[in-house]
């Protein structure tokens, strides 16, 4: 409420009020954890892996699930819980939180 008072009629949030709202861009992040912008993306492998026992080999395509991560209980407990405390602190591991399809090396 600070922030909306401090403001004029006509006058738009800037990215400095929007980074004093700490709670509500944790409750957006949540969100998009929950229901992400985008469903995934292709990918080419970068080097050969193995993967539920198959071989992947360089420069195969490969569809990665943006669910794959933020579904993941290793990375969010209780992943169907809508919890923006998630985000807090350092919030969780690089990569693990991607809705908008970040990039991924295998």
């Amino acid at each position: 409420m600070e922030i909306a008072k401090s403001k004029g009629p006509n006058e738009m949030l800037t990215w400095e009020d929007v980074e004093k709202i700490k709670y509500s861009w944790n409750v957006a992040r949540e969100s998009m954890r929950l229901m992400p912008p985008t469903q995934g993306s292709f990918r080419e492998t970068t080097s050969e892996f193995s993967y539920a026992g198959f071989i992947i080999p360089k420069g195969w395509k490969t569809f990665w699930t943006v669910h794959s991560s933020h579904k993941n209980p290793d990375y969010f407990p209780e992943p169907e819980k809508f919890d923006p405390s998630r985000f807090e602190g350092t919030g969780p591991p690089p990569y693990t939180f991607v809705p908008f399809g970040g990039r991924i090396m295998w």
